[in-house]
């Protein structure tokens, strides 16, 4: 990832952060190796035990990472609300709804203002 978007990616974390009312961030790290997404099946992943976001980026457009980047952030807010339960990441739950609608909600707001 070259440094321009990587700064955007920086400032679109800091929108989050404020957009959400994040306390405190989490760690968040961007994973190149593919065995990421075969593993987890997924291009992102929040670990609440561990306060960790973790976003795969090879070969993605920047918008689609940062919506990850977004929906993960979602997860971490919730989990600061105390609404976080083991399977609350499955599809179809209450809480992967309101992480994907958030996140869009989210990507708009950015775009509207950054763009």
């Amino acid at each position: 990832m070259n440094q321009r978007n990587l700064e955007t990616l920086k400032h679109f974390i800091r929108f989050c952060k404020k957009e959400l009312d994040i306390q405190s961030l989490p760690k968040i790290s961007f994973i190149k190796d593919k065995s990421f997404v075969e593993t987890y099946r997924s291009f992102g992943e929040y670990n609440p035990n561990e306060m960790s976001i973790r976003v795969f980026i090879t070969g993605r457009n920047l918008a689609d990472v940062c919506r990850s980047l977004a929906h993960e952030l979602v997860h971490h807010r919730q989990h600061e609300l105390g609404l976080i339960y083991n399977t609350a990441g499955e599809t179809g739950t209450e809480i992967e709804h309101a992480a994907n609608s958030i996140a869009g909600i989210i990507m708009r707001e950015y775009g509207r203002l950054n763009l």
